[in-house]
């Protein structure tokens, strides 16, 4: 007959749960409060994909999304940017079980002129991973429809990211989101 785990150190502490930025916050002048629904940007990618799998990383490269208009093409010379972010969590003594980073790459493009209006590509992928023993995670990505922002003559796309984090013990299961909103510029949290 197995032994059951101390409830205390095999349940996670909901309000422990944090979702943290790593680096520099993005350039935008203002919150994406006025982020709109698009008739002109469409995500020609996947809408939903794995990001961890049994507490093992997916591959990354493998699943990305966009936010740009029909007849837009990737522009082969963008940069990618990229953000970190990382999501925390402690069991109810308050001692750390599972720390996740993962990454934004965002890939730009646009009309000549608004080289940054649109994102051609966005991956997303864990880079770190340190879990408690006993403990299992896993993490997809929901992508919204994609959205415009800025001015209504001159919008650039928004393209939402729900991050969703499954943690499970012997004892319990919790399951948590955080919407991401990418932006040309970078990524918030919201």
């Amino acid at each position: 007959m197995a032994q059951a785990g101390d409830p205390k150190s095999f349940t996670c502490d909901e309000n422990s749960i944090r979702w943290e930025r790593i680096g520099p916050a993005p350039a935008l002048q203002d919150a994406p409060r006025n982020a709109r629904s698009s008739a002109i940007f469409f995500n020609r990618g996947q809408k939903t994909w794995p990001l961890m799998v049994r507490n093992k990383p997916v591959a990354a490269g493998m699943y990305w999304a966009t936010a740009s208009p029909v007849e837009a093409l990737a522009s082969p010379g963008s940069t990618p940017l990229k953000q970190g972010f990382c999501v925390r969590a402690k069991n109810q003594y308050g001692i750390s079980v599972v720390v996740i980073g993962y990454q934004f790459q965002v890939q730009t493009g646009g009309r000549s002129g608004a080289s940054d209006q649109y994102i051609t590509r966005l991956e997303i992928a864990p880079d770190h991973v340190e879990l408690a023993w006993g403990w299992n995670v896993d993490m997809t990505v929901v992508m919204q429809n994609p959205g415009e922002y800025g001015e209504p003559d001159a919008p650039f796309a928004v393209l939402p990211a729900q991050l969703e984090l499954t943690v499970n013990t012997e004892l319990k299961s919790l399951r948590v989101t955080k919407m991401h909103m990418v932006f040309p510029q970078g990524v918030l949290t919201v």
